[in-house]
């Protein structure tokens, strides 16, 4: 029976990726979880950043910068998508509100299912005029990952509170094992994938990584600012977990 790479890369990236939240979730006080998702300002914030804010950088960058559609479509695929668990792992280690954190991930995770198509309907069709079909096959298992993580991380953790230090190992091996084995395929593709790189390459001028740059940038600034107003009362851990958790992506989606 011939090894199925491709069949390897997606079960191990997705077992790396439910153990990721799996262990970030497991180092959350469940009382605290519990408090933030009742924390209707800080969530509707995130939210309003991460799916109004972001997606018209990344339209405002396809404009501005002119890019193709191969490029273009990609940048509004990241910047529409929800929260990734990778924001719940930056929380932990800047020590921001990781329980606001976690509650931002499992709303935005849901609620992409339906703002991600909404806002590549409308975008998309603005800037290239064409419209792309969503994966919901890969979508809903993203979504299944997420929320089972969670569910088991907090599960865990309200069960067996003295091993939350445990759970945040496992949570830090399981992302830094994810960005190794990012790198790894990115720099070591495979033979077949070579071959289709070697016959579709451009070469990428240098204002393709300001515009992919610049929506995470903005969305830092930007979000930092209207966290920031008196009206809703955030406290710098919130204001820093909104912000982190709006310029970090669900990056698998716009893989598929």
């Amino acid at each position: 029976m011939d090894f199925d790479m491709d069949a390897f890369k997606v079960v191990f990236s997705n077992a790396l990726l439910f153990l990721l939240v799996f262990g970030i979730a497991g180092t959350v006080d469940t009382s605290d979880f519990k408090r933030q998702f009742r924390n209707k300002t800080g969530i509707f914030v995130g939210l309003g950043c991460q799916f109004f804010v972001m997606p018209f950088m990344g339209f405002v960058c396809c404009k501005l910068f002119n890019l193709p559609n191969h490029h273009g479509i990609i940048l509004l695929v990241v910047t529409s998508s929800p929260g990734g668990s990778f924001s719940n792992w930056w929380c932990s280690l800047f020590n921001t509100d990781l329980s606001l954190s976690v509650a931002m991930t499992t709303a935005s995770t849901f609620a992409g299912m339906g703002m991600l198509p909404l806002n590549l309907a409308v975008y998309i069709t603005a800037v290239f005029g064409e419209s792309v079909a969503v994966d919901w096959g890969s979508l809903l298992l993203s979504v299944a990952i997420v929320i089972s993580g969670i569910t088991c991380g907090l599960g865990a953790s309200h069960k067996l509170p003295d091993w939350r230090s445990k759970f945040n190992i496992v949570g830090t091996v399981s992302g830094l094992s994810m960005i190794i084995f990012s790198l790894c395929m990115m720099f070591f593709p495979g033979e077949e994938a070579d071959d289709e790189t070697d016959d579709e390459a451009v070469e990428v001028p240098w204002t393709f990584y300001i515009a992919v740059a610049l929506p995470c940038v903005l969305g830092i600034l930007i979000s930092m600012a209207i966290s920031s107003f008196p009206c809703f009362s955030l406290s710098k851990p919130e204001r820093s977990a909104v912000c982190v958790e709006c310029c970090f992506q669900n990056i698998s989606i716009a893989q598929v």
